[in-house]
């Protein structure tokens, strides 16, 4: 927990806890001193980087001035690599944080089971005769456990186990909330924006929200709208429909849900006494912005139901710990303008149809849990801002439908949830349709219809190309040349999609460097990023599977020259970026270095990369090659291609 905080542990010893913890709490206090060696050496790398680049400005803005013109083109290609090397050493902080990460979360996993076999003992220890003796349980059980360093026995009746101070959460619904809890749903907007919870309600990960909006489409994702609190006020008893995990307690309001479900859109049903709640969510496509539709069929008395935004301002990755948002609204009717954080170039805009607005005052949600984080070793306490609240009064037996808008639009009068979610499920049912994939004779119906609608959530829109491209997984990730290309026959041909796949491979090409396809773009400014040897390897298979699906000749003479240039700087070499990729004397492909590795498997035996299916790769793409040229008629270079095909099959 002192490592997860950021604390420092260097006087933290071992042999002061249990002996059967000992070897796993040094292995981890020895990767931290590893670890912070390390990212020091790399830091002052970074720094240096960043020092070069500097300098490299400095000596550009001078030769603009009395240099000439040769000077100042060669010194804006050295402030690019400069810049390069700055992104570099970033990235290597980074991977080295992500990797100290994982190996403190594995060391952690192999405490947790000695732990289970520290409580399992105790369990039996609780049913002796010498443990009744002290104590009775506490409804038949002990809620709450706890071993101090020394391996001593300390119980109480609390809501959360506590062992050798790691924290186990104990959610009171034995079983049922368990499994809620675990089952998590998401919707995009098709520029990589997304919303994303649980079944519950409850955000258990630092990237759930109602509105992760993409602010340089699909990239820059920040969280704005967490989750709208809402309850409701029967004869002034008042009932929570929300349910959020804090660092102390678990609202309940799940048990009010009585059904969820999601084909287009995800939809919960409540019932509180005799009224009934649906309330369904949906985004509208290709902007950021989401709206949540409630439907209210009121019982025989007067009730009142509140929407309460929780909103925040921050990249998806991180988590924010602010208690003073300094949140500025203009407020027009049940319109309002919010900023936050002095953010005035994105201001954010919500609407309810139905209501009154009621301000608050300096709000925040403190100390929002998210469980999930903690499992994978990260923060996992944050803080939100809560603006104000909606109120909505209901008559007896009255029947109303309520639209809420959240967006980074302003014109969010003209926006109703019902058209939104109208729109979305009909834009979706068309791709189902279109496909021809299902029939009244097709097995297993549903679960193709939902394997369909799901390929949508990864098709974004890059704005910046005006083309199409493909997310490469959901929360974390962008576009990778690499997991792009391997979904993309099941994603885009399977589905008849095809002016899109012929868009997502252009994409693909539109920044290829020396023969490499990008792996990657920046998340912050959409600068490509080079560091796979099968990417473009890749390409030539689904350019080839896109010929078998669409016939597409005049596409292939196109792009002709690329998959040349691809070819010839495989045989040459390619060195950008230390991916060191050549031809060797033995006519097999070589990639990497003992400090980069950039196949699929990302692997390496004796500090050289293994470049196995590599080569099986190179091979498959020479024939595609060899067989493109024979279509096009280009018979000197099919047969020099064939030559160097089968030279390199025969020394694999």
């Amino acid at each position: 927990q002192k490592i997860k905080a950021g604390e420092d542990v260097s006087g933290v010893k071992s042999i002061d806890y249990a002996t059967e913890l000992q070897p796993y709490v040094q292995a981890i206090l020895d990767a931290d001193a590893s670890y912070k060696n390390n990212l020091q050496n790399l830091e002052k790398a970074k720094n240096d980087a960043d020092l070069n680049q500097q300098i490299g400005q400095l000596q550009l803005e001078e030769y603009q001035e009395n240099g000439t013109s040769r000077q100042v083109e060669s010194q804006k290609l050295s402030n690019q690599q400069y810049a390069l090397a700055v992104e570099q050493a970033e990235l290597k902080i980074n991977d080295t944080k992500t990797q100290y990460s994982a190996q403190v979360n594995s060391k952690i996993s192999e405490i947790d089971t000695q732990l289970i076999e520290i409580k399992a003992n105790l369990e039996k220890y609780q049913l002796s005769k010498e443990y009744q003796n002290i104590t009775a349980p506490v409804n038949g059980y002990i809620n709450s456990i706890s071993v101090n360093t020394i391996g001593e026995t300390v119980t109480s009746a609390q809501e959360k186990i506590i062992i050798g101070g790691l924290q186990m959460k104990i959610l009171v619904n034995k079983g049922e909330f368990k499994d809620l809890i675990q089952r998590e749903w998401i919707i995009s907007n098709g520029i990589g924006g997304f919303a994303s919870s649980t079944v519950t309600g409850a955000n258990t990960r630092k990237y759930h929200g109602l509105l992760v909006a993409a602010l340089t489409p699909p990239a820059r994702r920040f969280l704005v709208l967490s989750k709208i609190d809402e309850s409701i006020e029967i004869n002034g008893d008042k009932y929570p429909l929300y349910t959020n995990i804090c660092d102390n307690y678990i609202s309940d309001g799940y048990k009010k849900i009585e059904s969820f479900e999601k084909k287009y859109v995800p939809t919960y049903n409540y019932k509180v006494e005799d009224v009934y709640i649906q309330k369904t969510i949906s985004m509208q496509y290709g902007r950021n912005t989401v709206g949540v539709l409630y439907k209210i069929k009121n019982g025989n008395a007067k009730a009142k139901l509140t929407l309460a935004p929780i909103i925040n301002y921050r990249d998806f990755h991180q988590v924010n710990k602010d208690t003073n948002f300094n949140l500025k609204e203009d407020i027009n009717g049940t319109k309002v303008k919010l900023i936050i954080k002095d953010e005035s170039q994105t201001p954010f805009y919500m609407k309810c149809s139905e209501g009154k607005y009621i301000k608050h005052s300096n709000d925040v949600f403190y100390h929002m849990f998210y469980m999930e984080e903690e499992k994978r070793g990260f923060d996992p306490i944050e803080n939100h801002a809560i603006p104000g609240r909606y109120e909505i009064e209901l008559e007896p037996n009255e029947e109303k439908n309520i639209s809420f808008i959240f967006s980074l639009e302003e014109n969010i009068d003209e926006i109703r949830a019902e058209e939104l979610i109208q729109n979305e499920e009909k834009r979706l049912k068309e791709i189902v349709e279109n496909t021809n994939l299902i029939n009244e004779n097709t097995e297993d119906k549903e679960l193709i219809e939902d394997f369909i609608i799901t390929t949508d959530s990864f098709i974004a829109y890059r704005p910046s190309f005006r083309l199409h491209t493909i997310i490469a997984g959901y929360p974390w990730f962008l576009d990778w040349g690499r997991d792009s290309l391997i979904s993309f026959e099941g994603l885009l041909l399977k589905t008849k999609r095809y002016d899109i796949a012929k868009e997502v491979l252009k994409t693909m090409m539109r920044d290829i460097k020396y023969g490499l396809v990008p792996n990657g773009y920046s998340g912050f400014d959409n600068r490509p990023l080079y560091n796979s040897v099968d990417a473009s390897l890749l390409l030539f298979e689904q350019i080839q599977k896109y010929l078998e699906y669409t016939k597409d000749q005049e596409f292939i003479k196109e792009i002709f020259e690329k998959l040349e240039i691809i070819i010839e700087n495989y045989k040459k070499g390619i060195d950008i970026d230390n991916n060191n990729i050549y031809l060797d004397t033995d006519h097999l492909i070589v990639s990497g270095t003992e400090n980069t590795q950039n196949t699929w498997m990302d692997a390496k035996v004796d500090g050289v990369a293994v470049t196995v299916e590599i080569n099986s790769m190179w091979y498959n793409s020479l024939k595609i090659m060899e067989n493109i040229c024979k279509e096009l008629r280009r018979k000197q270079k099919s047969k020099k291609i064939c030559r160097t095909s089968k030279t390199n099959k025969k020394f694999f």
